[in-house]
């Protein structure tokens, strides 16, 4: 055999051995992911679980052009009830235009908390979260009493979708930790925009397969689960494990802190989990849609700036891990992961060759040269057997990008032209690029051990775009369970032809009760709901809150503390009416939403011109603790509600919550027991 095919049969060889791999895993994940039942989780059981506290790490360095509407939109659309997350928000003292940028929102938001760094920046990702963590949550938890259950990780452009942190709540402390899906955002596609958004359309189609099959093929094929470095989440015991362990949450010499702490955790028996989970929602055309809980942001859209960013993942994953890593220390289907990942340095080199060797069999159809591949040969067998595995991974990568971005996405990527694809091409190549890259670096000079921050500038959504990303009341009741989708088609056209709300059109035709909406409306808008007001009614604040005005909006007074009220209604207040009670006030309404006969009931009450015959403990407790600084009024709010669903007592009620401190209780029990006596 000549030499020259002789040694093309040897790489084909050795690049068909590459791929078979991944046929594993396709054919794991199309014969398990089918066999197992994919609503592993119930949308509607979110909301059997009461709230945990959560702390959201972001790390900034130059990020004064996207973090001010990330921080906005995340505080303002999240899910999830106000009082029970907290963003802590990582900057440098030399990065004043960032700080700048955040400074207007740390007034307005009381969950949302800025750490300044004690060097000047950039560190890396890594040493920032470590600062967060070590001289931002621990002396928040100190001073406030508080006790975080869960620490996630975001990024300073994610869009971070709203019931994310409902799915966590739900399965953490069960698992360790869990990673939720990360996709890349992407402009509706078309043929003007496909070669304009070529570059970072790679990322849409690696993120697509990847966090749509790849991912779940590995839990649930026991295999290591790596961290994404966003949209990831640790219960609090496994973050003080790795504490005690090591003494830091990340390793602040590796370029991908994210999947080396994944190891890690592994090593020292805390698992990562992955949830591909989705909730159904009408769309702006009124199609029914499974909408992914998933991170998304948008990823670059040059070469340069992609070749840099993957060749940091590429490095710090099969390079610096591979030599930290000890292959001992994990069991088989997790070696098989591992290694799995390694071989990315060499895979991704044997793309361009391949390439290559095409072009030259191409040429041969039309110029006399020497044949490579010889008809029926071992390299023309190898040779075909490559071939249909190209095209099964374009059919799968088709598959997930179907399911992630619809078909038009698909076909685009995979299929134009219909003979080697040109984004996947486009893919191979830039892989290609920064792998050289990363053995650059490898070979002629590592980084330092620890990092500068080698980061991509940012870009966010328009406040247009954003909208489609959050919830309606419709959604919520879908998601609930409440109502089908056809029920929700059924009321659209009517809300087109009245100015009733949806609320109202449904409740009118007996598809919803008052309670089902007063209860979606408290978690749409964090404000929460009771069924029975009793005797939280005040009348002291009739002297502050006229009663014309209450009949007039149809709202009643509870609480008044410093510059908050808060009010009990049967639907959301409008803006104007917000402006109104602030002004008269000078306190800004927080609601909770009840059902309009116990309005009318607890207007008699605080009305009535006498006080209440015997006080109500829970509030007076809510009112010490309120007096003492231990809670704000938000807090207090979310503890009624959970306190009236559970007839627990409001003091236990707030432990559980984490919302106090045993000593803190302790504290007050006595006036408590005076003011009642």
């Amino acid at each position: 055999m000549p030499m020259l095919p002789f040694l093309v049969a040897c790489f084909l060889l050795f690049a068909l051995l590459f791929s078979l791999d991944d046929l594993i895993l396709d054919l794991y994940f199309y014969f398990r992911f089918r066999s197992t039942n994919r609503s592993r989780i119930k949308i509607e059981d979110l909301d059997t679980v009461q709230p945990k506290l959560v702390a959201i790490f972001v790390a900034a360095w130059q990020e004064q052009d996207v973090i001010a509407d990330m921080l906005h939109n995340t505080l303002t659309t999240l899910n999830y009830p106000k009082p029970f997350f907290h963003i802590f928000v990582g900057v440098y003292p030399n990065d004043t235009a960032t700080q700048a940028a955040i400074q207007p929102l740390l007034a307005r938001f009381k969950n949302l908390h800025m750490v300044v760094n004690a060097q000047d920046g950039p560190t890396n990702k890594a040493n920032n979260i470590n600062y967060l963590y070590s001289n931002g949550l621990i002396p928040f938890e100190n001073a406030s009493g508080l006790k975080f259950s869960v620490i996630a990780i975001h990024d300073s452009e994610d869009v971070v979708h709203p019931t994310s942190l409902k799915l966590v709540n739900y399965l953490i402390p069960k698992y360790d930790a869990v990673q939720l899906p990360v996709f890349p955002l992407q402009p509706y596609p078309t043929l003007r925009n496909f070669i304009k958004f070529l570059t970072s359309g790679t990322y849409a189609d690696e993120f697509a397969e990847n966090h749509f099959r790849t991912m779940v093929s590995r839990e649930i094929g026991h295999f290591i689960v790596p961290s994404a470095g966003t949209g990831f989440f640790m219960a609090r015991s496994a973050v003080d494990k790795v504490e005690a362990a090591r003494g830091n949450l990340f390793s602040e010499g590796s370029l991908t802190e994210d999947y080396e702490l994944s190891l890690y955790m592994q090593k020292i028996g805390l698992g990562v989990h992955y949830f591909l989970e989705g909730v159904a929602r009408i769309n702006a055309k009124g199609r029914l849609v499974n909408e992914f809980i998933a991170t998304r942001e948008f990823f670059p859209n040059t070469l340069h700036a992609a070749i840099k960013q993957k060749a940091r993942w590429i490095y710090g994953i099969a390079f610096q891990a591979a030599r930290q890593m000890h292959l001992a220390d994990y069991d088989r289907y997790q070696e098989y992961s591992l290694i799995r990942d390694l071989k990315a340095k060499y895979g991704n080199i044997i793309l361009v060759p391949m390439y290559l060797i095409l072009i030259y069999v191409v040429v041969s159809y039309f110029e006399p040269l020497p044949a490579l591949i010889p008809l029926h040969s071992m390299a023309w067998y190898f040779s075909v057997v490559l071939t249909v595995l190209a095209i099964e991974r374009q059919i799968m990568r088709a598959i997930a990008l179907k399911h992630v971005y619809g078909w038009r996405s698909a076909l685009l990527s995979c299929f134009l032209p219909p003979f080697l694809p040109l984004r996947f091409t486009w893919g191979n190549i830039i892989n290609f690029l920064a792998t050289l890259r990363a053995w650059r670096i490898a070979l002629f000079g590592s980084p330092k051990s620890k990092a500068k921050w080698d980061k991509t500038a940012h870009t966010y959504l328009s406040k247009e775009l954003l909208a489609a990303y959050k919830r309606h009341l419709g959604d919520l009741l879908l998601e609930k369970n409440i109502i089908s989708p056809a029920q929700l088609k059924a009321a659209l056209p009517e809300l087109k032809n009245s100015s009733r709300h949806l609320g109202e059109v449904l409740m009118s035709a007996g598809t919803i009760t008052e309670m089902q909406l007063l209860s979606s409306l408290g978690e749409l808008w964090g404000s929460g709901h009771l069924e029975h007001i009793g005797n939280l009614a005040n009348p002291a604040l009739a002297k502050v809150f006229p009663r014309a005005l209450s009949v007039e909006l149809g709202v009643v007074p509870l609480l008044l503390w410093q510059n908050k009220v808060l009010l009990a209604a049967s639907q959301p207040l409008p803006e104007t009416v917000s402006q109104r009670i602030t002004t008269l006030l000078d306190s800004e309404p927080s609601v909770i939403f009840v059902p309009a006969a116990e309005i009318t009931a607890a207007q008699k009450t605080v009305y009535a011109g006498k006080a209440l015959s015997s006080p109500n403990p829970h509030k007076r407790l809510g009112e010490l603790l309120l007096e003492k600084g231990f809670v704000d009024i938000d807090q207090l709010r979310e503890a009624f509600e959970v306190q009236n669903e559970t007839g627990e007592q409001l003091g236990q009620v707030m432990l559980q919550l984490g919302l106090i401190s045993s000593a803190q209780l302790e504290s007050v029990l006595p006036e408590l027991e005076a003011a009642m006596a």
